[in-house]
């Protein structure tokens, strides 16, 4: 069973779940999302590596303050936990959202980041998907909840009941509606990513679904071709493949974690 403690960055309470021992490897979560997200990931990494999955601020269990949401504000919280749990050196994996903080994290603060994982990344693409248009709808009945996180996947039935009282849980915290409709907004006005993939010079393994419906499986080949030591990895799913390919999702980011 992993360990769920509460640590303060910047003075805001963030909770973190954790397991396992040796080299670190550090989960962001996408938007809405939380540590939870990656349980099973945590499950298979932990009998090789200590794996830490935050909950971003703003989401999840750590607090929700009024301020900005900027993907400047994620990525010096990101080193503010790295310097509160007195980390190094990281290997660093994002999801969607946490993918672009992830990549511009690693553009920042290059010399924390060992390896470089990033699913289905944000921070290229300003395409309004249909699917991105059920995702951004500010409906957050049960219902609409459900609707929003089947529009991410194309395994519908991977989306049950819990997964969607989790998210609408979590969407009742104050602050937290803030927090996504803030987040969401800079992700979108953040500069794209396209013209600084090639400051990132540590090993990255792209992971992606080839029929991804929120972000296309074309911005793969993006930021393949603009990160020059990278490879690229497609899986037959859509935008979580963490959930819907997680024993291909978890056998491929392992070996690259310890063999590359």
């Amino acid at each position: 069973m992993y360990r769920e403690l509460f640590v303060k960055v910047w003075n805001y309470r963030t909770r973190i779940i954790t397991k396992g021992e040796g080299k670190i490897v550090l989960l962001i979560h996408g938007l809405g999302g939380s540590a939870d997200s990656w349980i099973n990931t945590i499950e298979l990494l932990s009998k090789d590596f200590r794996v830490i999955a935050p909950d971003l601020i703003g989401f999840g269990y750590s607090d929700k303050p009024d301020i900005k949401y900027t993907i400047d504000d994620f990525i010096n919280f990101i080193y503010h936990l790295l310097y509160t749990l007195n980390l190094s050196k990281v290997y660093l994996l994002g999801l969607s959202l946490g993918g672009q903080i992830a990549s511009w994290f690693t553009i920042t603060y290059p010399k924390f980041v060992e390896k470089l994982v990033l699913v289905c990344s944000a921070g290229i693409s300003l395409e309004n998907t249909k699917a991105l248009k059920i995702f951004k709808k500010r409906d957050y009945s049960f219902e609409g909840i459900r609707e929003r996180l089947k529009a991410c996947v194309m395994k519908k039935d991977l989306i049950n009941d819990k997964m969607v009282e989790d998210f609408l849980n979590f969407s009742r915290f104050k602050g937290f509606k803030r927090a996504f409709s803030r987040a969401l907004k800079s992700s979108y006005e953040k500069e794209r990513l396209n013209f600084h993939l090639k400051r990132i010079n540590c090993p990255t393994l792209i992971l992606w679904g080839k029929y991804d419906p929120l972000i296309p499986v074309k911005y793969a080949y993006e930021f393949h071709r603009g990160i020059r030591n990278s490879s690229l990895i497609l899986l037959d799913c859509g935008h979580l493949p963490n959930l819907e390919e997680p024993i291909s999702f978890n056998n491929y980011l392992r070996n690259f974690l310890i063999n590359r």
